[in-house]
């Protein structure tokens, strides 16, 4: 079974738990008057893509939100556009396209990590997804290296949890990317956060 479908079926992108903790990260930053069906459709979808990747981060698995095209379809009656919400809730996609992120990429991030690290880390060791995200992320971002076991995942989760729980409501309600600039590591091109103010990685 490939990876992206693991993440789906019982990994950190789980259909039922993912997108239940991807709520509740939408409500604490946009509020319940947000949420409409479109809302509630993106949240539920917008990791569909991921289904039969080889990988997460690879050449398939970062191009997931394209995989859910069809979504243009179903959302052209409706003002808010469930496409574009998904396409750039992935940091990849809108550095390619030269686009912001989406709402719905910072209610992705905060609700990751509002989850349990214990729950995350048992799903990321299951599908066997957070040792490639270990992997993606030692030596270039914000992480030091933990050890590729299942207390590592746990580690590596609650520093995920202290970046995002610090800084992911201030990015998501003030959609202010000014100060978060910039993709350094391998040549795979992946997302890095830099706040300009500070000159450091967060």
């Amino acid at each position: 079974m490939r990876r992206g479908t693991k993440s789906l079926l019982f990994g950190c992108h789980q259909v039922i738990i993912h997108p239940i903790f991807v709520l509740v990260g939408w409500i604490v930053l946009y509020g319940w008057s947000s949420l409409t069906l479109s809302v509630l459709t993106a949240i539920l979808i917008h990791d569909w893509g991921y289904w039969q990747c080889h990988s997460m981060d690879g050449d398939d698995g970062i191009m997931h939100p394209i995989r859910l095209s069809w979504l243009r379809r179903i959302s052209k009656p409706d003002p808010y556009d469930i496409q574009e919400e998904v396409w750039y809730h992935s940091r990849h996609l809108c550095k390619m396209m030269n686009r912001s992120p989406s709402r719905l990429c910072w209610a992705d991030k905060l609700g990751t990590a509002m989850m349990p690290s214990w729950l995350w880390a048992i799903q990321a060791w299951a599908s066997g997804e957070g040792f490639e995200y270990m992997e993606n992320i030692h030596g270039h971002d914000y992480n030091d290296p933990e050890p590729m076991n299942l207390l590592g995942l746990v580690r590596f989760h609650v520093k995920y949890k202290r970046l995002w729980g610090r800084y992911g409501t201030r990015w998501g309600r003030n959609d202010d990317m000014s100060t978060l600039i910039g993709f350094v590591g391998p040549a795979s091109d992946r997302l890095h956060l830099y706040d300009s103010t500070t000159h450091r990685g967060l």
